[in-house]
């Protein structure tokens, strides 16, 4: 898709005005691959703390990894402004349609500075068919079948997907004495590999970051998110037990047929910069928006 991020987030830095506190960056691999990895703040008084959970508070709001610089920083700039949308959305639903009384989640929201709208909601879409596709395969309605290692230790399965062209994947490896897993989606089998071994680097920095917080005593004000806590329960113990009993089980039935509950454009003051869409699309069931720490979908 064509970008045009180096006009549009020419003045995105809080100095020019803009919502971005700072931009980080610097060298480094996936999967041995070598790259950049970047990161994205917002300005805090963009919206209250407390659409947030505490540990994102003091994480960036948005990420990157690519081979070149220019496009990692872009990247993370796309995401910090999605965040924006999010949090926008959560600490004002009435301002804002964004199907937040449908879904509390980040599921199916995705920020492009492009010419048009609809380039966002290509992304919107690709996100809202892998988180669908990973929760029906978790209800047992979709199948998998194994893939090579995507990398050095890195274990995967493809997912069924017969709502659209997407290829899914669901990837896991051992770190130090957890598993750590992602998922993505891509056009090809090669833009999905890439985007979840992309992911798995930073489910890998936010189980580290569980486990550093865990390490002191944890206050009574200071409770993890619901995606969190999903993230530390499958990383071992029970639910690592729950994720390996499923990759044995066969689909129990076949998936419904794909609806969208809500399919538009999110309107806002992140649009100087950048289109953001969300897409929802009915699931197997409501579980995963429950607070509970065994059902795999973050």
């Amino acid at each position: 898709m064509l970008s045009l991020a180096p006009i549009r987030y020419s003045k995105v830095l809080r100095q020019s005005g803009g919502p971005i506190e700072r931009i980080e960056h610097a060298p480094g691999t996936v999967a041995g691959v070598p790259c950049t990895h970047a990161m994205a703040f917002l300005v805090r008084d963009l919206f209250p703390d407390s659409v947030r959970t505490p540990m994102q508070i003091d994480q960036a709001d948005g990420a990157g990894s690519h081979r070149s610089e220019q496009v990692a920083c872009h990247m993370a700039v796309s995401e910090a402004l999605e965040r924006w949308a999010i949090f926008g959305c959560r600490a004002d639903p009435s301002k804002y349609e964004a199907g937040i009384h449908l879904d509390t989640t980040s599921n199916g929201f995705a920020a492009f500075p492009g010419m048009f709208d609809t380039q966002a909601r290509k992304a919107a879409f690709a996100e809202s068919i892998e988180r669908h596709c990973l929760m029906c395969w978790w209800e047992g309605y979709l199948k998998h079948q194994p893939l090579l290692d995507l990398a050095e230790g890195v274990r995967a399965i493809q997912i069924e997907n017969p709502y659209s062209s997407h290829f899914v994947i669901l990837a896991w490896r051992t770190d130090e004495l957890s598993h750590v897993f992602a998922f993505g989606a891509g056009n090809c089998r090669e833009s999905a590999t890439w985007k979840t071994l992309v992911e798995l680097e930073r489910t890998q920095r936010i189980l580290r970051e569980i486990d550093r917080v865990a390490g002191r005593q944890r206050s009574a004000d200071f409770k993890l998110g619901t995606f969190e806590r999903r993230i530390e329960y499958f990383s071992r113990g029970r639910g690592l037990e729950s994720f390996l009993k499923r990759l044995q089980m066969e689909a129990v039935s076949s998936a419904k047929p794909m609806k969208l509950l809500f399919d538009a454009p999110v309107k806002g003051p992140w649009n100087r910069y950048a289109s953001v869409w969300r897409t929802i699309i009915e699931a197997p069931s409501r579980t995963y928006l429950s607070d509970a720490d065994d059902y795999f979908f973050w």
